[in-house]
């Protein structure tokens, strides 16, 4: 066969170029192939489309159910005296959710706070005195990322920790006053649990910080050194 006798032999096709020995590609001009293309890419492209529709909210009914009110946290003081109550909402918000994370030892650390990456639910706090019932609100600017609140051995203070985007915050308040302030110029490290401790005198609190020579966060290499490896039960 010549040449170009696969012109003649094939008339139905298109070729990208003449054939050299026996590799073709060969394209199908035929109007079936058109039509069948353009399904395949309106099919490729309508999911791109819906994903476009953003979250939709299931019935108001459902709605109410996971927005029902829970009971609050409790924390009780050492002398019996008081309790603590934590207020939360049910579930994280999506911004929560959305938050970086580092998987370092088994741990997964946002390091925007410098601790866990556990989104608070806790959006505030009430005293509450145990021998009359009397609860007072603890007055706070702010009604996200609050951690667990802690009482003084002796009964009188507390602390609690708020997570920010510049790091955790450490705040303190007296049982009496039902106020709080933050501790300016402390940034703790919550990356292995609890960030602070009482000591047994009830005036001073034992912390882990963030070091303050710290540098920038390292780059992330484009390629891992390793596999991925997940632990679950205690079975890598």
């Amino acid at each position: 066969m010549v040449q170009d006798d696969w012109k003649e032999v094939l008339p139905d096709y298109a070729f990208t170029h003449p054939p050299v020995g026996v590799g073709l590609m060969i394209f199908y001009r035929s109007p079936l192939f058109f039509a069948l293309a353009s399904i395949a890419l309106m099919a490729m492209v309508r999911p791109q489309l819906a994903a476009q529709d953003g979250y939709k909210l299931p019935p108001q009914e459902i709605i109410d159910v996971l927005d029902a009110p829970q009971a609050p946290g409790v924390e009780v003081s050492g002398d019996g005296n008081w309790l603590i109550l934590s207020h939360q909402r049910n579930m994280p918000s999506l911004a929560d959710m959305s938050q970086p994370i580092l998987r370092i030892g088994g741990r997964r650390i946002n390091p925007a706070t410098n601790g866990r990456f556990n989104p608070s639910l806790t959006i505030g706090f009430s005293i509450m005195r145990v021998a009359d019932g009397s609860q007072r609100r603890i007055a706070l600017p702010h009604e996200d990322g609050w951690g667990r609140a802690s009482i003084s051995p002796n009964g009188q203070s507390f602390f609690m920790t708020r997570a920010t985007s510049q790091g955790t915050e450490l705040w303190m308040g007296e049982l009496e006053s039902t106020t709080a302030q933050q501790i300016l110029g402390v940034r703790l490290n919550a990356a292995r649990g609890n960030a602070c401790t009482w000591m047994p005198d009830s005036q001073q609190l034992l912390c882990h910080l963030v070091d303050p020579s710290r540098g920038a966060t390292p780059l992330e290499p484009l390629v891992p050194s390793g596999p991925i490896i997940q632990e679950t039960m205690g079975v890598m």
